[in-house]
């Protein structure tokens, strides 16, 4: 469920329980919150300055008046009791001190109560004033939220975007890698291999001049290993395009690799390409 607030525009509230979706489809029309399609264009992001320009939050004038309204109504208290005063008592100045004292009374029995309250609605005045500043740094917040979120997306989106197309790009070198002609050529030599008839590679036995080309498709299903294995290519992919040739080079090679890691003494050497065939059994098996 969205948030709900108020927006506040020159100190009085014009919009009650504002979801965030209002805001978002409001700003959006205006140019003001920027969509995929702006982020993607590279457009000007959202500040408070512009959102200030569609609902300014200004509170400026209203203060202004209700504080003359106030000194006003002072003012009008003060002459009108003083007024009534004299009107009713018809007193010129007098040098009397005990007139001065009575006045005195009269004037703080007077206007102490209605300066009293005058301070009162002032007081809660200031108080109003202070809650519209929270709601109006509560909606500059969440508004914030939103444009950051939406940022968020984008740069998701972009990210996701980028490693699509470095993958693609990546893709393309592998299938240029295994389509080189003398690759596939070596490849249908060992599949054609004279003395296997379909069985295993030995490292001890193999024919003459075959040793390169057997090393030339274990190097090249090593760097596939390698790139799949790090992300760098979709397994799927490689899967779909070259399932086949993956395992039957596995099959007439297994055994040639295990010759040559105990030859070698080197027990790591092709295990990209051991991982691959391994992953390209487990895909078969979807």
């Amino acid at each position: 469920m969205s948030d709900k607030f108020d927006i506040y525009r020159e100190g009085k509230r014009i919009h009650s329980d504002v979801s965030d979706d209002w805001i978002i489809s409001t700003f959006e029309s205006r140019n003001l919150l920027r969509t995929d399609e702006c982020c993607e264009a590279g457009k000007e992001t959202t500040s408070f300055k512009t959102l200030e320009k569609a609902f300014p939050l200004s509170r400026a004038g209203l203060s202004k008046t209700v504080t003359i309204v106030i000194l006003g109504i002072i003012c009008l208290a003060t002459a009108t009791v003083i007024g009534m005063y004299f009107i009713a008592f018809n007193h010129n100045l007098s040098s009397d001190q005990s007139i001065w004292g009575a006045f005195g009374d009269y004037l703080g029995g007077t206007l102490n109560p209605i300066l009293s309250f005058a301070a009162f609605g002032a007081l809660l005045y200031t108080i109003k004033l202070q809650c519209d500043e929270l709601n109006e740094t509560r909606n500059e917040i969440r508004l914030s939220r939103i444009a950051h979120q939406n940022s968020e997306l984008t740069l998701a989106k972009q990210l996701d975007n980028a490693t699509k197309t470095r993958r693609a790009e990546n893709f393309i070198e592998v299938a240029k890698l295994l389509q080189e002609a003398k690759l596939r050529e070596s490849r249908k030599k060992i599949y054609e291999y004279p003395e296997t008839f379909d069985q295993p590679i030995r490292f001890k036995t193999i024919a003459e001049g075959y040793e390169e080309l057997v090393g030339e498709v274990l190097q090249s299903w090593d760097v596939v290993g390698m790139m799949v294995k790090q992300g760098y290519v979709e397994k799927d992919d490689v899967f779909m395009g070259w399932g086949k040739p993956i395992e039957k080079s596995w099959k007439l090679t297994r055994r040639y690799i295990d010759d040559f890691r105990a030859e070698h003494d080197n027990y790591k050497a092709y295990e990209q390409f051991e991982w691959l065939a391994k992953q390209e059994g487990l895909y078969r098996l979807k």
